[in-house]
């Protein structure tokens, strides 16, 4: 299963850029602290949202705005490296459905899988 569920604050404001085709692609960071002690620790995840989900959290949300990932995958890209050659990795978390934060009202639909080009 495949299947990511959580709630942190935005790093830095969502970039959204439009692509040829017309779809958005929403860009941002999410951050969450684990543990409440001297042991907890602090966790970052690159995320991505397309669509229309992507075009409402980057107009909806800005940097230490509180979000709530309702459903999202976790997918990995793979790229080569173009000044070593090497073949570089990274796991994202492509988000499907937000939930507003406690403090606000409304919210997008259910997940829009059609938006997602892969």
């Amino acid at each position: 299963m495949n299947s990511v569920k959580l709630s942190g604050t935005l790093d830095t404001d969502p970039k959204v850029e439009f692509l040829e085709s017309g779809k958005a692609k929403c860009s941002f960071s999410v951050s969450l602290v684990q543990g409440k002690d001297k042991y907890s620790r602090e966790h970052c995840f690159d995320c991505q949202a397309w669509g229309s989900v992507g075009e409402m959290i980057g107009e909806k949300y800005k940097a230490g705005s509180v979000i709530e990932i309702a459903h999202g995958i976790l997918n990995e890209e793979r790229w080569s490296d173009k000044s070593t050659g090497e073949t570089r990795r990274r796991i994202v978390v492509v988000v499907f459905d937000v939930k507003p934060a406690p403090t606000e009202t409304g919210g997008v639909g259910g997940p829009d899988y059609d938006d997602v080009p892969f």
